[in-house]
């Protein structure tokens, strides 16, 4: 997708929003999430304390993050928040990470 893009002339991965967002900055946000209730694992108060706004996520199921963390960092590298995820996210995704066309190919 972000291929896609690039080619009509938009760089989605460079993209700051009129507040300085970008999709590294959402990437970070949910990354919390993997890393303190896990993947695949319900939000609780106990859980997801460090998290920004984790009120509005508490009984909801962290589902779907894996592969948007190993996206992540093969995108961004330099992000510690997201890379150190990494291993864990595609572990977790599985099979959902063998679609070359959707993701491509990944740092390793």
């Amino acid at each position: 997708m972000t291929h896609l893009m690039k080619k009509t002339g938009f760089n989605v991965l460079s993209y700051r929003g009129s507040h300085g967002q970008s999709v590294e900055m959402a990437t970070d946000y949910y990354a919390c999430y993997g890393k303190y209730v896990g993947f695949k694992k319900p939000v609780t108060a106990d859980n997801a304390r460090a998290c920004p706004d984790y009120q509005q996520y508490i009984g909801q199921i962290v589902n779907g993050l894996e592969t948007d963390i190993v996206m992540g960092a093969y995108h961004f590298p330099q992000d510690a928040a997201i890379t150190e995820l990494e291993a864990t996210a595609k572990k977790e995704a599985g099979a959902n990470l063998l679609d070359p066309l959707r993701f491509g190919r990944w740092r390793d």
